[in-house]
C-alpha cells in the first residue's frame, strides 16, 4: 500500500511542523543548568533540528551554539521564523555526519527525531563531536493523552479509524535501547515535565497535518478523511487548552 506520507520525510508538512508546541523551556532550563552549560560560549548542538522547535527554545535560555538539519525546506522555514536568532548557526549535516568537528560541544540535543536515525552511526558521531565529560540528550514531547481527555478522544478516534494503525506517538522507551546499550554513553538522569498549551483550531490542526506515524501507516484518501474527522470533533471552538508532556533522557559520553 501507498501510504499517505514516507517515513521520516517532513519535506511536504514544515510550515505545519513548525507550530507544534514547543518542548518545556522550564524542563530545559532546569537542565541545562543542572549540566553547568556555559551560556557565554558556543556549546550546543541542536542535532536534526527541522524547523527550529527546539532550536528556538535553547535560544530564549541564551544557549549558543549550532543547528544540524538535512532537509533544505525544513532549514529554510527555520530561518523564515528566525529560529535560533543569532545564537545559534544553522548548518547542513545529518545526524550521522553532522560536519561539526571533534570535541566541539558539551551538550547535544535531539528531539523528536531519534527513532528516524541510525542509532549506531548516530551514537559514534555524538561521540565525536562531545567534549570529555559532555552530555546527549534526547526528548519527545507526544500529547498526554493521561492528563488531556480530549486529546485521549481524539487518539481513541484515530486508532478506531483503521486496523492499519497499530502506533500514534513513539515508543520513546524502545527508541532509546540503543542508547542504552551503546559503549559511547552512559545514563545520566531521566525528567519530563508536562505544559499546557493554548492554541487555535488551526494550530492544532497543523499539529495533527504534521503527525507521522499515523500517515504513515495509511492511505492518502484515508489520511484526508480521518483529518477531516478531526476537525468535526475540534467544533468551533475558538481555542484549545492541551496537554503535551517533555520526556527527556540524559546521557553522559564515554571519553577521557
Amino acid at each position: 500500500m501507498d501510504t499517505a506520507i514516507q517515513w521520516g520525510d517532513f519535506t511536504t508538512s514544515a510550515h505545519d511542523y513548525s507550530q507544534r508546541p514547543p518542548h518545556s523551556p522550564a524542563l530545559l532550563r532546569t537542565l541545562a543548568a543542572g549540566l553547568r552549560i556555559d551560556q557565554k560560549r558556543r556549546h550546543v548542538v541542536d542535532l536534526c533540528a527541522g524547523t527550529g522547535n527546539l532550536t528556538a527554545t535553547l535560544a530564549a535560555l541564551n544557549l549558543k551554539g549550532w543547528a544540524v538539519e538535512p532537509e533544505a525546506v525544513m532549514r529554510d522555514e527555520a530561518r523564515r521564523l528566525h529560529r535560533g536568532g543569532d545564537l545559534f548557526e544553522w548548518c547542513w549535516g545529518t545526524a550521522e555526519e553532522s560536519g561539526l568537528n571533534d570535541k566541539s560541544a558539551n551538550w547535544i540535543v535531539i528531539g523528536n527525531a531519534f527513532q528516524f536515525l541510525d542509532a549506531q552511526r548516530t551514537l559514534k558521531e555524538c561521540n565525536r563531536i562531545l567534549r570529555p565529560g559532555g552530555f546527549l540528550t534526547v526528548l519527545w514531547n507526544p500529547r498526554d493523552l493521561l492528563v488531556d481527555a480530549f486529546q485521549r478522544s481524539i487518539d481513541e478516534l484515530v486508532r478506531a479509524s483503521s486496523t492499519a494503525i497499530s502506533q500514534t506517538f513513539t515508543n520513546a522507551e524502545k527508541a532509546i535501547e540503543p542508547i542504552v546499550a551503546s559503549p559511547y554513553f552512559v545514563p545520566f538522569i531521566y525528567c519530563d515535565r508536562v505544559d499546557w498549551h493554548e492554541m487555535s483550531p488551526e494550530t492544532f490542526m497543523a499539529t495533527w497535518r504534521s503527525a507521522h506515524y499515523v500517515p504513515s501507516q495509511i492511505g492518502r484518501t484515508a489520511w484526508l478523511a480521518l483529518l477531516e474527522e478531526i476537525r468535526a470533533r475540534v467544533g468551533s471552538v475558538r481555542s484549545l487548552r492541551t496537554a503535551w508532556r517533555t520526556r527527556a533522557w540524559t546521557y553522559k559520553v564515554t571519553k577521557n
